[in-house]
């Protein structure tokens, strides 16, 4: 698009000549995100009828069926939570699910989700505050492990972007953080919240923090990637690098330490030992470019690949909040482009629900040959008993694929424009200069590949067997 991109579907690598881009920029706006801008593809915040069509119940394609498909998904998602082993693993995911609808549809799929919002938010908090979230032992500090750390600090965010109040939990965490930090405790660094150390580079032979078993650097940065941001967004640091320093304040780590003087890139939370987002989000480039199926020796790892490559974009576009230009993350965007029928032909609703959503993201409409497919495809794989989608495995298994396709379905109307987190400003616009924008001597783009191959059904058999590890990525 910007006259010098061009793809083939073969396994070759393609090139885009290197021509100096305007940055993206960090200009402020009503809800704090950063606007993007610069002259090589059309501007996402300036819709046509047709993608004003596309955002509306009333006008969109197929759009009785896919309300009523999308309000019987939320119910469905809703009687879920009942399980108090679902609400108890994943509750909170649930309420962001809701949240996310809520924010980028009208009524009356944006009422419903709301109404669960609030119920579900609720219970969360109330469960947290009664039954703790962390051992107390009488005049004995006493840490909990890194995943409890996680998953509060994931509670956490969705708690604050629902407007439900938690500030007591809050410094509590931050209370706890600060003392481990203080003390240098072992088994709290960075690799062990992570399963590998972000400040000596991108990962190499990463594991699995939970069961210590071998995972793919895709899956290993999918993972540290959605943590980070969760960290970030409630001004949290976590983890410290081997290579830090121990620390004099120890005898003040009950203070909670002030994030506010952070710059855009991190350095300070680095300067301080904590993994952040952007520093994460710089490794992406030196996995690039992304490869089709046949570029791996493992189907799951190219799997891995797919969720590294939506969850760049959930990340900086707020979870589909935030409308994106495709010449931010050109790799992301052609890539979808080019799989989307890979996982149609797996019947993989999972990723072909999230790479909907990411379509849209980048300015996708109804008009759009990948978007009515999927939707298509959506709408005849949901069950019509349940109203679920994937339901012959465990229960997160089926909760997400009926997340993620509902999300799909949705008339979808982004709030505004990104990237939504204002630290990876610095690093986009550092791809955006190094041309090919994938740090690997600013050349290749992307490497494609047909897919012809008659082994569907291992890897269908790969794609559900990875579900269950993707609960919570470690």
């Amino acid at each position: 698009r910007d006259g010098a991109v061009v793809f083939a579907s073969s396994p070759t690598t393609t090139t885009k000549k290197k021509k100096k881009k305007k940055p993206a920029s960090a200009s402020g706006s009503g809800n704090g995100n950063a606007n993007a801008s610069g002259n090589a593809a059309p501007a996402v915040s300036a819709p046509t009828s047709l993608a004003r069509r596309s955002r509306d119940w009333g006008s969109c394609w197929r759009g009785t069926e896919r309300r009523k498909a999308v309000l019987k998904a939320l119910d469905a998602i809703f009687q879920m939570s009942d399980n108090p082993t679902n609400f108890e693993q994943f509750g909170n995911d649930m309420i962001q699910c809701f949240y996310d609808i809520a924010s980028v549809t009208a009524e009356p799929v944006r009422h419903r989700a709301l109404m669960y919002v609030e119920n579900l938010s609720q219970r969360w908090r109330h469960s947290i505050l009664s039954r703790g979230w962390r051992p107390i032992v009488e005049d004995t500090f006493s840490a909990p492990p890194p995943q409890k750390i996680l998953d509060v600090v994931v509670g956490l965010y969705c708690m604050e972007r629902v407007g439900v109040s938690s500030a007591k939990l809050k410094r509590d965490v931050q209370s706890v953080l600060a003392k481990i930090k203080g003390l240098r405790l072992q088994g709290y660094a960075a690799a062990d919240y992570l399963g590998w150390d972000p400040r000596k580079g991108p990962p190499q032979r990463p594991r699995d923090v939970m069961s210590g078993a071998p995972t793919s650097r895709y899956r290993a940065l999918c993972t540290a990637l959605t943590y980070a941001f969760y960290a970030d967004a409630v001004g949290l640091s976590l983890g410290f690098s081997d290579d830090d320093a121990p620390s004099d304040d120890a005898d003040d780590a009950d203070a909670p330490s002030d994030d506010a003087d952070a710059d855009a890139t991190g350095k300070k939370k680095k300067e301080r030992g904590g993994f952040s987002y952007a520093e994460i989000l710089s490794h992406v480039a030196k996995v690039r470019p992304y490869r089709g199926p046949r570029g791996f020796a493992k189907f799951d790892e190219y799997v891995d690949q797919c969720y590294l490559v939506t969850h760049v974009i959930f990340t900086l576009s707020q979870w589909g909040e935030l409308a994106l230009e495709p010449r931010l993350l050109p790799h992301e965007y052609f890539f979808l482009k080019e799989n989307f029928l890979v996982a149609v032909r797996q019947r993989d609703v999972h990723l072909v629900g999230e790479y909907l959503e990411c379509l849209r993201v980048f300015g996708a409409n109804d008009a759009d040959p990948n978007v009515k497919l999927g939707v298509a495809f959506l709408l005849e794989a949901q069950n019509e008993d349940t109203h679920t989608w994937d339901d012959t495995g465990d229960a997160y298994t089926c909760y997400h694929a009926t997340m993620v396709a509902a999300q799909g379905l949705l008339a979808h109307a982004p709030r505004g424009s990104g990237p939504g987190v204002l630290s990876a400003v610095n690093v986009l616009d550092q791809w955006l200069n190094d041309g090919g924008n994938n740090g690997n001597d600013g050349e290749d783009v992307i490497v494609l590949d047909d897919d012809d191959s008659d082994d569907d059904d291992e890897r269908r058999h790969v794609v559900r067997k990875r579900r269950h590890q993707r609960a919570h990525p470690d």
